[in-house]
């Protein structure tokens, strides 16, 4: 029953948000579901052309391009990663054997918290696939077993290649993987194979674009972009630090036990090490100016579940001195602290343009139809459009009224239309079409066969 708490947890939590009608963060999701969905018919090493890291990309798109209904892929791939997670660390914990209740517990906590259940629900989102591989890449190492090494280097190579924070935990284990247990070559072996997709992916920035760095750079310039004013450099050393705390001020206050714990077990020591590594790599890109220029908390991930082990450990300490009842009110109390909330919900992703496509695909199952993308959620409209044999609409861009009846005649032999301008919907009407449904700012018109 324990060992089925977190799972659940996540799961019914899951399926909670989505009957809400989340199904994104924001509008990169589409906008990576759609650039996954063209990698499966043309693969790149570089299929997003950005800042982006490739592996994602190239794994979702295969999994879509194998799948009967590519719209589900994406949050299939997002809780499987989730309950991946949950499983590694679970069996690392009980290896180590940890007390259950402390361990589901503290697997628990993590998984309830917000940004845990919002990537495992959204679809398209590489933090939990990244998350995901470095509680593999941590527990292969900590089993001890012959050819534990290479499974190692492989699961946090693969990490390295969804989200930059893996390049910090990478750093974090390098640091403290010795072990006297284990032969030197090991150790070197397994980090030659860790660093080999962010070496490639050096090499395919240098070549490509000029600059092994090139990544770096765009982040930076982006955020300096939607960034008016340049915060103060204290603000910016303490913005990564500050969010912790206010996101996950149980882990810090837990963690005051674990010094008192006694003797640490080695996926506590590493863990912890790969949580630190990333916390500093995150606050000196704030530093600098770089860093994530929305929902920064997300990036937080990898730190939190990373922790989990030393969130069990302190956990178990403090149930031995008796405090099982104190535990039980700070583990509902935190469950209501860092579970998502409705406010919050509503306003991510795009329900209205969710709806709108799903409504499309199945009212033009095998038909062309036109797409006006004056918004930028009709992004969410083309990935949930899209289908296993199904025509993708032709794209429509701009909004001017004077264009209205140009861009009207591109779509005169479209079987339906989706606009969010009533200068293109007036037009359409001039071409046979006629209104069949409206959702938010969106407008579904059809024409007669």
């Amino acid at each position: 029953m324990l060992r089925g708490l977190a799972p659940t947890v996540l799961v019914l939590g899951c399926v909670v948000l989505w009957a809400s009608g989340f199904l994104g963060i924001s509008n990169d999701d589409a906008a990576r579901a759609l650039i996954a969905w063209d990698t499966a018919h043309t693969p790149s090493i570089d299929p997003t052309r950005s800042s982006w890291l490739p592996l994602h990309s190239l794994f979702l798109g295969g999994l879509m391009a194998l799948a009967g209904d590519p719209r589900r892929v994406p949050f299939v791939l997002s809780l499987g990663s989730g309950l991946v997670a949950i499983a590694a660390l679970s069996r690392a914990l009980r290896r180590e054997a940890v007390n259950p209740i402390a361990a589901s517990t503290a697997v628990a906590m993590v998984a309830c918290w917000r940004w845990t259940l919002f990537s495992s629900a959204a679809g398209a989102v590489p933090e939990m696939p990244s998350v995901a591989l470095l509680c593999v890449a941590l527990e292969r190492w900590c089993a001890r077993k012959p050819g534990s090494w290479w499974q190692t280097g492989l699961a946090l190579t693969l990490a390295a290649g969804f989200r930059y924070e893996a390049w910090f935990a990478l750093l974090g284990f390098a640091l403290f993987a010795r072990d006297r247990t284990r032969p030197r070559w090991e150790v070197a072996a397994t980090l030659g194979i860790s660093s080999l997709v962010p070496v490639a992916w050096l090499v395919v920035n240098h070549f490509r674009r000029g600059d092994a760095l090139d990544f770096i750079h765009r982040v930076a310039a982006h955020r300096s972009a939607v960034t008016a004013v340049l915060a103060p450099w204290w603000i910016r050393w303490t913005e990564v630090p500050r969010a912790l705390v206010v996101e996950l001020p149980w882990i810090l206050l837990l963690g005051v036990a674990l010094w008192r714990a006694g003797p640490r077990p080695a996926v506590v020591r590493i863990g912890a090490a790969m949580a630190g590594a990333v916390l500093f790599g995150l606050a000196l890109e704030s530093a600098r100016g770089g860093g994530a220029t929305h929902h920064a908390a997300r990036t937080l991930l990898s730190v939190a579940w990373m922790l989990v082990p030393a969130l069990a450990v302190s956990i178990e300490a403090l149930l031995q001195r008796g405090l099982a009842r104190s535990i039980a009110v700070g583990a509902l109390a935190c469950a209501a602290w860092s579970a998502p909330h409705p406010a919050e919900v509503a306003d991510l992703g795009a329900p209205a343009a969710s709806v709108v496509g799903d409504m499309a695909a199945r009212r033009w199952p095998h038909a062309p139809w036109c797409l006006e993308r004056q918004r930028q959620d009709a992004l969410w409209i083309e990935w949930r459009g899209t289908g296993a044999g199904q025509i993708l609409p032709d794209r429509v861009f701009g909004s001017a009224p004077e264009h209205a009846s140009r861009r009207a005649d591109k779509c005169a032999r479209a079987r339906g239309a989706v606009t969010s301008s009533w200068e293109l919907e007036e037009a359409l009407r001039f071409h046979g079409f006629h209104l069949v449904g409206r959702v938010g700012p969106w407008a579904l018109l059809e024409r007669a066969p």
